[in-house]
C-alpha cells in the first residue's frame, strides 16, 4: 500500500475519532438531562460525568488559551503527507470535515464552548453522581442498607410474620399503588416512580419491601439518615396495604431493633400529621416522644415530629400504625 493512502487512511480514523469525540460531548449533557427526567440510573455513573466533565474542560481550555486541538494538528500533519488529496476521493472524510470544521469568529467558539461547559458543570451538581466505587442498583443490591448486610445478624429485619427486603424497580407498581390507596393518601406525599427510584439511589436512603410469611408484599418502608454523623435515623415513610392485623407494628419494632441494636444510632426519629392520633398513639406506646409540632407548607394540617431514644423501647404490643408521611 502507498504511503500516501496510509497518510490518507491515518487521517480519516483521526476525523472520525474527533467527530466522535464532538458526539459524546454534546450527547452526553443531552442523555444527562434526559436521565435525570427518566431517572436514568446510568447517567449517574461517576466514570462516565468524570470524563464528560474532563472532555469538555479540555475543549474549553484550549479555547481560551487559543490552542489548537491535538486530533486537528495530527490529521492536518497527516493529510499534508498524503497530498491533501482525500478530500476529493472520500466523501465520508469531506462531509465530516465541513461539520466539525465550521468557519465562524473565534470569539463565538469561545463563548458556546464556555456557555456548554458552564452547563456540564452545573449538571455535575444539579445530577449528582454516585460515588465512586459504588454500584448502581441495577447492578448491585438497590440501597445502602443492604450494603450494610455483614454488619448486621440475620433476624434483623424479621418479625413473626413479616420480612423486609430491599426494594427492586420492579416493586414499584406495588410500591405506587399502595401509597395512592385512599386509606394512605392522605396521610403521605405521592411519590412518581422516578421520585422512588432517585431514593433508592440515595447513599443515606434505604427503600424495603415489606412481607408476609407467603413472601407476598404488604407495605414499604423509607429508612434516610443512615450515613448521618450525628447517628441519627429518619423514619420517613411506613404504608401498610393490610391493615388490622399488626403488620406496621411488627415492622417499626423490627427497624427498632435495625436502629438501635444492630447499626448502634442514638435517635429514630419521624414526623406524623397532627390529626393522624391513631399514629401517634401507636408510636407513643412504642416509645416515641413529642419533640415539635410545626406547619407543614404541602399538608393542611400541622405535622408532629417524634423520637425515639436509644434504650427508650417498650414492650407493649398496640395495633399496627396507619401511613405516616
Amino acid at each position: 500500500m502507498e504511503p500516501r493512502l496510509l497518510y490518507s487512511l491515518a487521517a480519516d480514523a483521526i476525523l472520525m475519532v474527533h467527530a466522535a469525540f464532538v458526539v459524546f460531548v454534546i450527547l452526553g449533557l443531552a442523555l444527562t438531562l434526559i436521565g435525570k427526567r427518566r431517572a436514568w440510573q446510568w447517567v449517574r455513573n461517576p466514570w462516565f460525568r468524570l470524563t464528560h466533565l474532563v472532555a469538555i474542560g479540555v475543549v474549553v481550555l484550549q479555547a481560551w488559551l487559543g490552542a489548537l486541538c491535538p486530533l486537528t494538528a495530527w490529521e492536518m500533519a497527516l493529510r499534508e503527507k498524503a497530498g491533501d488529496v482525500v478530500y476529493t476521493d472520500s466523501f465520508i472524510a469531506y462531509w465530516l470535515h465541513r461539520l466539525l470544521y465550521y468557519q465562524a469568529p473565534a470569539w463565538l467558539f469561545l463563548l458556546v464552548y464556555t456557555l456548554f461547559g458552564g452547563l456540564v458543570l452545573l449538571s455535575w451538581i444539579w445530577i449528582r453522581p454516585r460515588p465512586f466505587g459504588r454500584q448502581g442498583h441495577r447492578d448491585a443490591k438497590p440501597n445502602q442498607l443492604s450494603r450494610r448486610e455483614a454488619q448486621t445478624h440475620s433476624d434483623v429485619l424479621e418479625a413473626p410474620g413479616v420480612h423486609l427486603r430491599p426494594t427492586q424497580p420492579s416493586d414499584f407498581a406495588f410500591v405506587c399503588t399502595a401509597e395512592s390507596a385512599p386509606e394512605n393518601r392522605r396521610n403521605i406525599e405521592l411519590w412518581s416512580r422516578a421520585d422512588h427510584l432517585a431514593c433508592i439511589d440515595r447513599e443515606d436512603c434505604s427503600h424495603l419491601i415489606i412481607e408476609d410469611d407467603e413472601a407476598e408484599p404488604v407495605g414499604y418502608v423509607i429508612l434516610q439518615g443512615l450515613t448521618s454523623a450525628e447517628r441519627d435515623m429518619l423514619l420517613r415513610r411506613i404504608v401498610i396495604t393490610r391493615k388490622g392485623e399488626g403488620i406496621g407494628r411488627r415492622a417499626v419494632e423490627a427497624i427498632i431493633r435495625l436502629c438501635f441494636d444492630t447499626l448502634g444510632f442514638r435517635r429514630l426519629w419521624l414526623e406524623v400529621h397532627a390529626d393522624n392520633t391513631s399514629a401517634r398513639q401507636l408510636y407513643e406506646r412504642l416509645g416515641f416522644r413529642v419533640e415539635t409540632v410545626h406547619q407543614s407548607d404541602t399538608a393542611p394540617s400541622a405535622m408532629v415530629r417524634m423520637a425515639l431514644l436509644a434504650g427508650d423501647h417498650q414492650s407493649e404490643t398496640p395495633p399496627e400504625p396507619p401511613a405516616s408521611p
